[in-house]
């Protein structure tokens, strides 16, 4: 069990509180976990950061708060999360990040057929060519309907 009061701490598996909560996609508390301090760009047992937790179980939500860390580029359709800008500016979270296996959060994405948070991610700047251990791309995994929209097909 990790430290309720501490928010970068970890349980057995190395999953801090804020990855629980952004595999859950819970928003609020993803939000006060950033702004009181939690790092977003920790990662578990398996070399998963937060963010390639929203993007395997499709919260996009998730996703779009740390859309600042990724891109600082203010973008009106985020409006909602402009209040945290300057909190999350403070955190830098590697979207093209890969895990223990290789596979970056639009890895996920879109294996998942998580369509959303697939475009979310390479709007983002995601790399649809980053190859995980075995050869794959984000593209070799997803969908032939998803990997033509991800083309800009």
């Amino acid at each position: 069990m990790f430290n309720l009061l501490h928010f970068n701490s970890s349980d057995d598996h190395q999953f801090s509180p804020l990855h629980w909560a952004a595999k859950g996609g819970h928003t609020k508390i993803v939000e006060m976990l950033i702004s009181r301090g939690a790092r977003v760009h920790t990662t578990n047992m398996g070399d998963d950061t937060p963010l390639h937790l929203a993007a395997a179980h499709g919260h996009r939500d998730v996703l779009l708060m740390v859309r600042f860390t990724l891109n600082s580029t203010y973008d009106s359709m985020f409006y909602v999360y402009v209040p945290f800008l300057a909190q999350l500016l403070k955190h830098k979270s590697d979207i093209n990040f890969v895990n223990e296996h290789g596979n970056t959060a639009l890895h996920y994405a879109t294996f998942w057929q998580n369509e959303e948070c697939a475009e979310d991610l390479v709007e983002c700047g995601a790399l649809i060519t980053i190859e995980n251990k075995y050869g794959d791309t984000p593209l070799d995994k997803a969908p032939p309907r998803m990997a033509k929209r991800m083309m800009g097909e």
